[in-house]
């Protein structure tokens, strides 16, 4: 389980080190590609094929990401590739995450889950940013407000609810209200950091929401009917 929470650990380093690079808009939309990884990943680790309504949405999710990014509008253009790989890899840790916490000790308390998630993050955060602290002491006030902020919004809250709410209810549903995660994100950098968000953007984000959907529903919709039909 500690191991498990490392994958949370590196994907607030990859995706803080994102946005230091890139728009929050465009940081959580390569993040989110968390989801056909995930998929890559069933299929890799427990040999679970994609269905072709599978398939069809991850075309769907990339034709998404074609638009959310803006690339019509050349608003990506002279960004740090350091930026583009952080996103991305922050995209594969959070599927880790989600792949992993799925598989190891689904039956323990929640509570007991998330503490030892939370503390096997935050020991790899430590063992890679040691040296640094001394440079940030003592902590002034907005710097320990914000801190305080960001680890329980980011990294306590998230998991906890995750934990105790997926089981309650079916692993496509909880992926569903996992991705509602993005247009909030979005409208966020656009309300509170004040980010030009564009129609087109807006126009890939409904598609790679529209997809996710696509998949989860989708795939239950075809086992029923096919359970129906035989």
């Amino acid at each position: 389980m500690m191991i498990t929470g490392c994958f949370i650990g590196l994907t607030s380093i990859f995706y803080y080190g994102a946005m230091q690079y890139l728009p929050a808009s465009l940081a959580i939309i390569l993040m989110f590609q968390f989801v056909w990884i995930g998929i890559l990943l069933e299929w890799i680790f427990s040999k679970i094929k994609p269905a072709p309504v599978t398939v069809l949405s991850i075309v769907l999710i990339l034709i998404g990401v074609f638009f959310a990014s803006n690339i019509l509008n050349g608003s990506i253009q002279g960004l740090p590739f350091k930026g583009f790989l952080f996103g991305i890899l922050s995209a594969f840790t959070y599927a880790g995450f989600i792949f992993f916490s799925g598989k190891v000790a689904i039956n323990v308390d929640p509570w007991t889950r998330t503490s030892l998630m939370a503390t096997g993050s935050t020991i790899l955060v430590l063992a890679l940013f040691m040296r640094d602290i001394p440079s940030v002491l003592p902590l002034e006030t907005n710097l320990l407000t914000t801190a305080v902020g960001v680890s329980l919004f980011g990294a306590v809250l998230p998991p906890l609810f995750f934990a105790v709410g997926a089981p309650q209810v079916s692993g496509g549903i909880a992926n569903i209200l996992t991705s509602i995660e993005l247009p909030v994100a979005i409208l966020s950098a656009s309300l509170i950091l004040s980010e030009t968000i564009t129609p087109i953007q807006w126009l890939g984000t409904a598609i790679i929401l529209a997809a996710i959907a696509l998949n989860e529903l989708g795939s239950t919709f075809f086992r029923v009917r096919k359970h129906i039909n035989g």
